[in-house]
């Protein structure tokens, strides 16, 4: 065996171990009265990779451009929003 293909061998078992480390089952670990990530905030971002990327540059915008992020923010239609999130909540709710 050669030093490239030792070295080659070293990472994939270096990886594996990250890989098993990092992959945390989130309902078996609730289970087991693991405290980490205890916010709802965390968990939600742990939980879905593609919102923490949003999440992550609306924040970082915010912190570099703020009034680049404002002009963004003028584009969403809030209102629409709003009106679709309160239609979802009444639906759901019992009165």
């Amino acid at each position: 065996m050669n030093a490239r293909e030792r070295i080659a061998t070293h990472l994939a078992e270096s990886r594996a171990q990250l890989r098993q480390i990092l992959d945390v089952d989130h309902d078996e670990s609730r289970a087991a009265g693991a405290v980490f990530p205890r916010s709802r905030t965390m968990r939600a971002l742990t939980r879905h990779p593609a919102l923490a990327i949003v999440v992550v540059a609306a924040a970082g915008m915010l912190i570099v451009r703020p009034e680049l992020a404002v002009r963004f923010a003028r584009l969403i239609p809030i209102g629409a929003i709003g009106r679709g999130l309160m239609l979802r909540y009444l639906t759901q709710t019992k009165l």
